[in-house]
């Protein structure tokens, strides 16, 4: 594929998110069976399907270059990449308001994926005069996040029957389907309706994170 600009959009918090701008170069998608042992459709796929995205991309943090009098190109306007970096390998890192890693979606034109950061790998790979990186390649596995709680590798905080969860939102997925896997009561969705500030079960978008309180 060809290189295209795209976003990780990150959770920062309860309800916040961040996003980093990126380049894709190229990715693929490993689908795993959603199907137990027994051939039944798991209703809470993640503990046995591990849907994962493997990406190439990159940050670039200069913008331009101007031609010298001695024939050497100079960035206009350059940043030190090893902040953005920073920003990267922090996903992989609990986030303490959460008890767990941020949940992350990369989106790009109308595509999209959904997960945590799973692995990662980087190297510098150009340079501004001055010494400092400018450019940073990346390969990354992101790992579907379909059901957070169980899928999040850095939580070890036991999961409590009185804490609020987060689910994000797939194609095709409606609240009364949500209530239903979480509290076996599809009729429960206006639980979750309230506790996100809507009245039409219907009305989600693939990519919102919503709030799963207690019962």
């Amino acid at each position: 594929m060809a290189s295209v600009k795209a976003e990780i959009i990150y959770e920062t918090g309860k309800n916040q998110t961040a996003s980093l701008p990126i380049v894709m170069e190229r990715y693929h998608v490993e689908e795993h069976s959603a199907l137990g042992e027994s051939g039944q459709h798991i209703l809470n796929i993640q503990q046995k399907s591990k849907n994962e995205m493997h990406v190439s991309f990159y940050i670039l943090t200069y913008q331009g270059a101007v031609l010298k009098s001695d024939g050497t190109f100079q960035a206009e306007k350059s940043e030190d990449v090893r902040e953005k970096v920073a920003a990267v390998k922090k996903l992989r890192q609990e986030l303490a308001e959460l008890h767990r890693q941020p949940v992350c979606r990369m989106q790009w034109g109308e595509e999209r994926f959904s997960g945590v950061l799973a692995s990662l790998t980087y190297r510098y790979t150009m340079y501004a005069e001055s010494g400092i990186p400018v450019r940073a390649n990346f390969e990354a596995v992101f790992q579907e996040a379909v059901d957070i709680d169980s899928a999040l590798q850095n939580d070890n905080t036991p999961q409590s029957p009185d804490r609020s969860k987060y689910r994000p939102v797939y194609e095709n997925t409606h609240l009364y389907q949500m209530a239903y896997q979480e509290y076996n009561d599809p009729g429960a969705w206006r639980i979750i309706a309230e506790a996100n500030g809507m009245t039409d079960p219907l009305d989600v978008t693939p990519g919102m994170m919503l709030v799963l309180p207690p019962l």
